[in-house]
């Protein structure tokens, strides 16, 4: 989880940074839901083993923000 935390603050870096042909700005977004996905997974696995779900949710939700692909509300 960390190494892909590490990759997507450098694509976004990238993304936001250069200019990128089509082609490699949509695989981009498909590794980005990949990943998305992943910590989507990590996050319900981690809930579920919580003790007390309320007091993970203290800080949880910060990670729940994590799983929501960059380009989820982009509209074109």
């Amino acid at each position: 989880v960390l190494l892909l935390s590490l990759y997507v603050i450098v694509s976004l870096a990238v993304e936001f940074t250069l200019e990128l042909p089509p082609a490699a700005r949509e695989m981009m977004q498909y590794i980005d839901w990949g990943v998305c996905s992943v910590f989507l997974l990590d996050f319900c696995l981690r809930l579920a083993r919580a003790p007390s779900k309320a007091k993970f949710m203290r800080w949880g939700w910060v990670d729940l923000l994590s799983c929501i692909p960059v380009n989820a509300f982009a509209l074109g």
